[in-house]
């Protein structure tokens, strides 16, 4: 993962959307190093077959004009045309074939390299995420132990004050009987 951040870098906060590209793979380069040189002379073979079929009807009509009543040479005349034509078609072709699928290869190369840092960007940003929502769900975890022990020690609290207000009452209502039954006493005797 470290290896592909070290090629996105921000080059100012003003600018977060703008990216370095990363440097071309070894297997781009060497796509870029065998197809350029390939396809240049297959485009280089296509025009210089047509340019040699251009000259060889220019110089062949004359011959053809005079030696009319010879089918043979208009046959082998249309017939080295239309093969020299194929040919040069052919060539350009395929040099245009190749110089369009080493562009799409190198598009794709780059897209596959741009999809995994956007991969490894959401992967960090739901880590992220993830770690600041169990650190909270801590916090309040610990938050709630906390309030329920203050409850905890609030219940203790009245259950000891309630029963000091019982044992208050009993004593109280006990001191009322023993004045009563020495009052009782009191009168009995007097």
């Amino acid at each position: 993962m470290a290896e592909t951040r070290q090629y996105y870098f921000r080059l100012s906060p003003m600018a977060e959307t703008r990216q370095h590209t990363p440097p071309a793979s070894t297997s781009q380069v060497l796509a870029l190093a065998l197809l350029a040189p390939l396809s240049a002379f297959l485009l280089f073979l296509s025009a210089i077959t047509l340019t040699g079929n251009v000259v060889g009807i220019a110089l062949s009509t004359p011959l053809f004009v005079i030696f009319s009543p010879v089918l043979l040479p208009a046959a082998l005349l249309i017939g080295s045309a239309v093969a020299g034509f194929l040919t040069s078609a052919a060539f350009g072709l395929t040099s245009v074939a190749s110089f369009t699928w080493m562009a799409n290869h190198l598009r794709r190369a780059r897209l596959s390299e741009q999809l995994e840092y956007a991969k490894h960007s959401a992967q960090d940003t739901i880590s992220h995420a993830a770690q600041s929502l169990k650190e909270t769900g801590e916090g309040v975890l610990r938050k709630g132990h906390e309030v329920q022990a203050k409850a905890q020690e609030s219940r203790n609290e009245a259950e000891i004050e309630k029963a000091q207000r019982e044992k208050d009452q009993n004593e109280k209502a006990q001191s009322e009987k023993d004045q009563r039954e020495k009052s009782q006493r009191e009168k009995r005797s007097s």
